[in-house]
């Protein structure tokens, strides 16, 4: 009768470490997608920095003449 206990709680216990594994592997999946999505967005302001930069440049010069 104790082995079968210590059966069914090794299952417990490893059916719960799984489950957990993927509950985390989910929320893992979630973070990696949001961090490419801000990376995105990341970019997207570089880039109109440079072009504000440029457009500052170029009125400047004409300014300036």
């Amino acid at each position: 009768m104790i082995q079968a206990w210590l059966l069914h709680q090794f299952l417990i216990d490893q059916s719960t470490e799984y489950t957990q594994y993927v509950a985390q592997q989910a929320e893992i999946d979630e973070l990696l997608e949001e961090i490419n999505e801000l990376r995105a967005q990341n970019l997207e302001l570089v880039n109109d920095v440079i072009l504000a930069t440029e457009a500052i440049s170029n009125l400047e010069t004409n300014l300036n003449g």
